[in-house]
């Protein structure tokens, strides 16, 4: 048997990091042949870190170096947030699919300890 490779695209931050890993095991655990080696690609948006996204006149500034890869076949699969894709999607380029989410909530730090059903 041929062995398959997907290459997957993936930021650098820690976040974008550990999502691409899940989904590469994910997919090993129901394709253990397949091999997915990660290149992790710095975008606008991260080497601009000092600059709030606010003041980002374009869309993109997480995905543009990762959709261009994509369509040049340079990598086989790109990892995003969902929050960091651009609204319309790319030519040429699907959303091929998001796992379950995991438990939405979150975590209270408070000043002074109070729990949240202790809150004004």
């Amino acid at each position: 048997m041929t062995p398959l490779e997907l290459r997957f695209g993936t930021r650098g931050s820690e976040l974008a990091l550990w999502q691409t890993r899940e989904v590469v095991g994910r997919v090993q655990s129901v394709q253990p042949h397949v091999t997915c080696p990660m290149t992790v690609f710095n975008t606008r948006g991260d080497a601009a870190l000092h600059i709030p996204l606010t003041e980002f006149s374009e869309q993109g500034v997480f995905t543009d170096e990762l959709e261009g890869a994509l369509l040049a076949g340079e990598i086989d699969v790109a990892v995003h947030s969902l929050k960091d894709l651009p609204v319309r999607d790319t030519h040429g380029l699907t959303l091929g699919a998001m796992p379950c989410r995991a438990d939405p909530r979150d975590v209270l730090v408070t000043r002074d300890g109070v729990r949240l059903a202790e809150l004004p």
